[in-house]
């Protein structure tokens, strides 16, 4: 129990020290941890973003892989012309998010069920979910996809 008491205290003081400032060193703790953060930030600029293609559809790999050190997300945004589809796929150990920012289309889902998505829709896709996209409509469909853990798309292209 007093070693118990002991660990509690030395911990307390710790945290204490640091958030309150009552140590020495505090505003030094600090500094390295702002410094730290920043040096982490990654800026990806529009000319390295990689742009795949395949008959109707244009992906723009915003961040992934190829261009940043995320070893949590894939984040691209994708084109669907008029008429064009993105054929149901799975991806077995990632899950996915999809943010409609322009047009309207039709999501294409397991046991080829079907569900309207149209501009300021959010679909989250659990891992192994079967999901596509088909634009029936007159104008491009848009939308932002975040796929974690980050996934490689290049190799479901056939232009890159």
């Amino acid at each position: 129990m007093i070693i118990l008491y002991i660990s509690i205290w030395v911990l307390y003081t710790d945290i204490r020290d640091e958030v309150c400032g009552w140590a020495p060193y505090a505003s030094a703790i600090l500094d390295r941890r702002i410094y730290t953060k920043e040096k982490r930030m990654e800026f990806i600029n529009a000319e390295s973003v990689r742009v795949y293609e395949n008959p109707g559809v244009k992906s723009r790999q915003l961040l992934n892989p190829g261009n940043s050190a995320s070893e949590r997300i894939t984040v691209t945004r994708v084109q669907v012309e008029p008429g064009a589809e993105q054929p149901r796929h799975t991806h077995e150990n990632s899950e996915q998010v999809w943010i409609a920012v322009r047009g309207k289309g039709t999501l294409l889902l397991g046991d080829s069920s079907e569900k309207n998505i149209c501009e300021g829709d959010v679909v989250r896709f659990a891992d192994g979910d079967v999901h596509g996209l088909l634009n029936n409509s007159d104008e491009v469909f848009e939308y932002i996809s975040v796929t974690s853990p980050p996934l490689d798309f290049s190799n479901v292209y056939v232009k890159r």
